[in-house]
């Protein structure tokens, strides 16, 4: 399958996004009820965890890590002893991710 440059940059943009909303997302969870923190965890864990369409293929933490090579963004989520609950929560359910 041939990608283009244009749609190729737009999901570098995309990751991009994800990236800084994954910094900047953990200066809110103090304000905010559980529920509102554990849908954004759970839903980048289970992206984070999807295969890639084949073996050699880029997946969406490959991806992730173009932007943030050090996983800045998990440390700040497991810092806290509130967050690392459910960040560890949500990777037990799709342990894909683990592995």
């Amino acid at each position: 399958a041939v990608v283009s440059t244009q749609s190729t940059g737009c999901l570098l943009r995309r990751f991009m996004l994800l990236s800084i909303f994954q910094h900047d997302i953990t200066s809110f969870w103090m304000r905010c009820p559980e529920r509102y923190m554990l849908q954004p965890i759970t839903q980048t864990v289970q992206l984070l965890s999807l295969p890639g369409p084949e073996e050699d293929c880029m997946k969406p933490l490959h991806f992730l890590s173009l932007f943030d090579h050090k996983a800045l963004w998990f440390r700040k989520w497991l810092h806290g002893c509130f967050s690392r609950n459910l960040v560890m929560t949500a990777m037990k359910k799709f342990d894909q991710f683990l592995k």
